[in-house]
């Protein structure tokens, strides 16, 4: 049985349309090389479906002629457990880079070691004393403690508001990290209804797919994630155990003021608006944030900036109360006595009290009246500095702050490396993803000219069938005329 000479040219066409369907992917991958967020595409061609011819001369069983090539589906080169670990990865990444900035920016507030540090004015002050109890009779020398106290209780007022404004900036920022992840949920969840329209329509929404993955990706730095993706082609996210995108919907974070904290920090929760419009307002359920920048905003705010202002404040604390307690016991050179040296309850209001600043003769150097000869008191207070009045009597105040420089030290080394190491692994993982998806300008070059040379030897068949079927109806039939 011989088949029509139109089917061939069916054939070609097929032929024709699908080269030129891969030229076009091959095109757009070349179009999207240098764009980050793209993945290579190919055409996945099969043969389409045969022609069975039935024989009369033999068995009756089908024999089968090809009718030509489809384009069966645009592939997408992309391996979802590589893009699992990557996302991981970018998780812990997000969460050091974030402790990382918390802690360096403490450190570099500390300017330990220097000559204009705290450590180094606590110990000028300390020294004075002891200058003190040789001359207590000099004015120079009352002079020089005044002014040296001054110095150290402006620098721990100083040290403890930029803390205290560091915390400040780690709180709002975690307001501008939730207004992010509420920005990227709801442009999921509108991704998520366009690729289930295109799927249901039998089409494959690529380009929709990449758009979806990179603004996964730039939630999963942000908070801790977890996602699959449905038959439908909708990808399901979960924060902290909990549903925050779900097919076309996205449920919201928000962040709500702790009653129970005193600073009045903000806790984040999930947005709930049948509970926030109940009078009294019902309490929301708060987000478990266990990575990603939003953790390391919080771990800094309420861990290590909130740690070392509750050491600080402890020695300042400390300070006012040892000194106070031995200056009061002593005498001035106007031989008063009973009088505080400092005035506030911590570092961040430790001040030198105006009785010293406005006669430094009220400077108890002696142990006695009428004894202005008498340094005993300034060397016992000068002593304190010996006392283990700190961490549980453990730590004398020096070391104690000497302590809290050389954990911040040790908190950013761990931090920095951390950061250094997931850097690192994400890196790693993102050349692994570009290994599998990115684009090749080399490969694309070499694919257009393979369905180049495909298209011209199909439109070739085509050609040669037009001079066939030209040669039967003008040619055929006319011998003899």
């Amino acid at each position: 049985m011989i088949r029509s000479t139109f089917a061939t040219l069916n054939l070609a066409n097929r032929a024709l349309v699908s080269q030129q369907l891969a030229l076009d992917i091959t095109a757009h991958n070349i179009a999207n090389a240098n764009n980050d967020g793209f993945t290579r595409q190919a055409a996945e061609m099969i043969a389409s479906v045969p022609f069975t011819v039935v024989g009369t001369t033999r068995p009756q069983q089908a024999a089968q002629l090809g009718t030509g090539v489809d384009v069966a589906n645009v592939k997408r080169f992309r391996d979802g457990f590589v893009d699992l670990q990557f996302r991981q990865e970018h998780q812990l990444l997000g969460q050091w880079e974030a402790t990382d900035s918390a802690v360096s920016r403490l450190e570099q507030s500390l300017n330990e070691p220097s000559t204009d540090g705290l450590a180094a004015s606590l110990s000028k002050f300390w020294n004075d004393w002891s200058a003190l109890a040789n001359t207590p009779e000099s004015q120079a020398g009352r002079k020089a403690l005044a002014e040296s106290a001054l110095t150290m209780t402006s620098q721990m007022n100083n040290l403890h508001r930029t803390w205290e404004g560091m915390q400040r900036d780690l709180d709002r920022q975690v307001g501008l990290r939730v207004q992010d992840i509420n920005n990227l949920t709801v442009r999921i969840a509108r991704l998520n209804d366009q690729i289930t329209r295109v799927s249901g329509a039998g089409d494959q929404p690529n380009d929709l797919r990449d758009q979806r993955d990179v603004l996964i990706d730039q939630l999963a730095k942000i908070v801790n994630l977890t996602y699959t993706e449905g038959s439908n082609g909708a990808v399901t996210i979960n924060i902290g155990g909990r549903t925050a995108v779900f097919s076309n919907q996205a449920f919201n974070l928000t962040i709500q003021t702790d009653p129970t904290n005193p600073d009045g920090f903000n806790q984040v929760m999930w947005e709930d608006k049948f509970r926030s419009d109940q009078i009294p307002p019902l309490a929301l359920d708060p987000v478990l944030i266990t990575s990603g920048q939003l953790f390391g905003d919080l771990y800094g705010r309420d861990t290590i900036v909130a740690k070392a202002l509750e050491k600080l404040q402890s020695l300042g604390a400390t300070l006012i109360t040892r000194v106070n307690e031995a200056h009061a016991l002593g005498f001035g050179l106007n031989d008063q006595t009973g009088l505080p040296f400092f005035d506030g309850t911590g570092a961040d209001d430790i001040t030198v009290s105006e009785v010293i600043t406005g006669d430094l003769d009220n400077i108890a150097a002696a142990s006695s009246q009428l004894a202005p000869g008498d340094g005993s008191n300034a060397l016992d207070i000068h002593d304190i500095q010996r006392e283990l009045a700190m961490d549980n009597q453990s730590a004398t105040m020096e070391d104690s702050y000497a302590g809290l420089v050389a954990e911040i030290g040790i908190l950013s080394q761990q931090a920095a490396g951390m950061k250094a190491n997931e850097k690192l692994l994400s890196s790693h993982l993102s050349q692994l993803r570009q290994s599998i998806g990115g684009v090749s300008l080399d490969e694309e070059a070499t694919n257009l000219m393979r369905y180049q040379h495909a298209f011209n030897a199909a439109a070739r068949v085509v050609t040669v069938v037009d001079e066939m079927l030209d040669r039967i109806i003008n040619n055929m039939g006319i011998v003899g005329r």
